[in-house]
């Protein structure tokens, strides 16, 4: 409940509590300097989403709530809301693409344009390449200023493109250049399920 969480933890006092979801929150990224044309202005925000499967846009300059990402293709009204078909366990923004990527215990990489708009937080690309959940999920950004000097041949996708990259149960790390529909690299099996970046 909100009253618990606004005791003081370890010296820290709660300055908001941001409450909409329906079940526990797993993940979330900061969202800064994001210029807003409507308001002509830059915002800070905040993405959240967990087991519920929702995905909440915050302000974090004011802590209100200013959209759920809905999927109006779906039929079921109480299913648009749902981003993934289970639970969402990591999540990435990427501001280069302007784009969220989102992983979830169905095996699936998510990426959806961002946008203010719940209704605009269109999914892009829905990607599968592991065999049991995907419980992390990292950015690397394309490389601006690639020198000559330094390749002597052609640069890779990734410094190119930027690459997701996500780890699974199934005990690998794929690595996703945006243009390809299937993993550009597969680091083996670690015998153990890769749980953090």
């Amino acid at each position: 409940t909100v009253e618990v969480m606004s005791q003081e933890v370890f010296g820290l006092s709660c300055k908001q509590a941001l409450v909409e979801h329906r079940s526990a929150v797993t993940c979330m990224a900061a969202v800064t300097n994001y210029y807003f044309k409507q308001a002509n202005r830059y915002m800070n925000m905040l993405i959240t989403s967990g087991w519920d499967r929702r995905i909440c846009v915050w302000d974090l300059d004011t802590g209100a709530l200013i959209d759920v990402a809905k999927d109006v293709h779906r039929l079921q009204w109480n299913e648009r809301e749902h981003m993934a078909n289970d639970v969402i366990l990591d999540l990435v923004y990427s501001p280069e693409r302007n784009e969220i990527g989102y992983v979830s215990a169905d095996w699936y990489l998510y990426l959806r344009t961002f946008h203010l708009d719940g209704r605009k937080i269109q999914l892009k690309q829905k990607l599968q390449g592991h065999h049991g959940e995907v419980n992390c999920l990292a950015w690397r950004p394309p490389l601006h200023e690639i020198s000559t000097a330094m390749y002597a041949t052609d640069p890779s996708p990734f410094d190119l493109f930027g690459a997701w990259i996500t780890g699974s149960v199934d005990g690998t790390i794929r690595v996703w250049v945006l243009f390809l529909p299937l993993p550009q690299c597969i680091i083996p099996e670690f015998g153990s399920p890769v749980c953090c970046q």
